[in-house]
Parts: structure tokens; C-alpha cells; sequence
């Protein structure tokens, strides 16, 4: 990827990831804040649901605001990468398209910049190497299957609740 294309790709996912989290973690114009995001996650059978409310939009956050800055872009799009593979086996019952497809997109352009934020990033200004181009994208498979396995061991789906008459 040319560099314009890798600053389009950064600052877009960066700043898609950080209205997410601050969704997840703020009421603001109408975002469900921690709370809501703590029920939903109760709801489809997340344990500890207000911690994993936490986690997910502290690492979206955090992970999307590094994205937009080019800053420690392996570790920013690992971050993210572990936050999508989890979302995309929570979602996975939803089907692809409405359900797992959105995950995935996150978690591939994740992956397709994790090697290298371009020129115009912090990275490029502190450290004008190659560094990345290796352990970037392991780092950030690493951490998607870090987060899909993750999820395949602490998400149950909820209990059917029997409604008395």
C-alpha cells in the first residue's frame, strides 16, 4: 500500500475503533455507556460483563487512537485485532452479512496495516525503520486468535428464561 492509502486506512479504522469504545464506555448522544454495554454483553452470555464492557472499549480506544496517530501501530492494530476476533465469534450467530462480516473487515485492515503505519505516522518520525514489517502482522494474527480463542472459552449463551403463568 502507497503511504496516502495507509494514512486513509489508519485514520478511518482508528477513528471507527474509538467511537466504538467511547460508545461502549460513555453515555454520550445516546451510546448505551458502560452500563448499557455490561447488560448487552450480560445478555448474550459474557461473564463478568461489566470488566469485559471495560476491556472491549478500553482496547478499542486505546487501539483506534494509536491507529489514527500512527503510534506503536503493531501494538494499536494488535489491540484492535484482539478486540475483532473475539466480536467475531460472539456475532458469529448472526450469520456473515449483519453479523460477522463487520468484525472481520476491522480485523483484516487491522492486520493489512500492522506492518507498516506509512510515512506520515509517529511511528515513521520516532523510528524510521522497518521494525514492524515482521512482527507487526504475527503480533496482530497472534492477538485476533488470542481473542477468538478467548471467546470461545468464556462465552456461554444465555439461559432460556421459562416465564411462569
Amino acid at each position: 500500500m502507497n503511504d496516502v492509502t495507509l494514512l486513509l486506512v489508519r485514520c478511518i479504522l482508528g477513528a471507527l475503533m474509538v467511537v466504538h469504545g467511547v460508545r461502549k464506555l460513555a453515555r454520550l448522544g445516546g451510546a448505551p455507556g458502560l452500563a448499557g454495554t455490561a447488560a448487552s454483553f450480560a445478555g448474550i452470555g459474557i461473564p463478568l460483563p461489566r470488566i469485559a464492557a471495560l476491556l472491549a472499549g478500553v482496547t478499542q480506544l486505546v487501539g483506534g487512537a494509536g491507529l489514527v496517530f500512527g503510534s506503536f501501530t503493531s501494538l494499536a492494530a494488535a489491540l484492535v485485532s484482539l478486540n475483532m476476533g473475539f466480536a467475531a465469534w460472539v456475532v458469529r450467530g448472526r450469520g456473515l452479512l449483519g453479523g460477522i462480516e463487520l468484525p472481520l473487515v476491522y480485523l483484516l485492515a487491522a492486520l493489512a496495516i500492522s506492518a507498516k503505519p506509512g510515512r506520515w505516522s509517529v511511528d515513521m518520525w520516532l523510528l524510521p525503520s522497518d521494525l514492524g514489517a515482521t512482527s507487526g502482522p504475527v503480533l496482530s494474527a497472534a492477538a485476533a486468535i488470542v481473542g477468538l480463542l478467548g471467546a470461545l472459552l468464556v462465552v456461554r449463551p444465555p439461559v432460556p428464561q421459562t416465564v411462569v403463568a
